[in-house]
């Protein structure tokens, strides 16, 4: 799974369903939806040390929980602060997304893939807020038997992209750590010097 936005290229109906058992999670548990993450990454000023960047935070999604739920995550392999706080920006819209939605589906579905996006029309299984909108695929099995498809999905909202990507990090201060021979030469200085006391 990759994050960045995407556009659904087929649409899923009651038509492409095969027998078996439709689940849907209208909502992740209250412990797993996050508004707020803050980013560590590694900063060429800091000797590649892994160091936090500010808070990426939804004010919305703060305002509907009625109190701070932030994790801090290790992004590994990443050098820019914008980078780490953009993917953090993505942790947080994800962790809002409706799901999981488990389909049973015809064989036709059987050359979707994971990462792909694809609407899903389906009223007698989806409320009324989330059908006919984009879901991502994020696992599949195939029974090779009956040739059913089994997809199970999470809402895709278009508007957490704009969030993520309009997301930029800071650079923590470093300290200033000075040589041995500067602080001789600031010593020799004030000890020639009658007024430093």
């Amino acid at each position: 799974k990759y994050s960045a936005p995407r556009i659904a290229l087929d649409t899923i109906t009651g038509d492409d369903l095969a027998d078996g058992d439709i689940s849907f999670r209208p909502q992740r548990p209250w412990k797993e939806r996050l508004n707020g993450v803050t980013p560590k990454y590694r900063s060429s000023a800091h000797q590649w040390e892994y160091v936090q960047s500010t808070l990426v935070q939804n004010a919305t999604a703060r305002t509907e929980d009625g109190e701070d739920k932030i994790q801090e995550r290790q992004f590994d392999l990443v050098k820019l602060k914008d980078q780490a706080a953009q993917l953090a920006g993505y942790l947080v819209g994800d962790a809002r997304e409706a799901g999981p939605l488990v389909l049973p589906c015809k064989p036709r579905l059987m050359e979707y893939r994971i990462g792909e996006v694809r609407t899903v029309d389906l009223p007698e299984a989806l409320p009324t807020a989330l059908n006919g909108g984009n879901f991502v695929i994020t696992a599949r099995a195939v029974d090779p038997g009956t040739g059913i498809v089994v997809l199970t999905m999470y809402s895709e909202t278009a508007a957490k992209h704009s969030f993520a990507l309009g997301q930029s990090g800071t650079v923590p201060t470093t300290k200033t750590i000075i040589t041995p021979e500067q602080r001789d030469g600031a010593i020799s200085t004030n000890a020639s010097d009658p007024n430093s006391a």
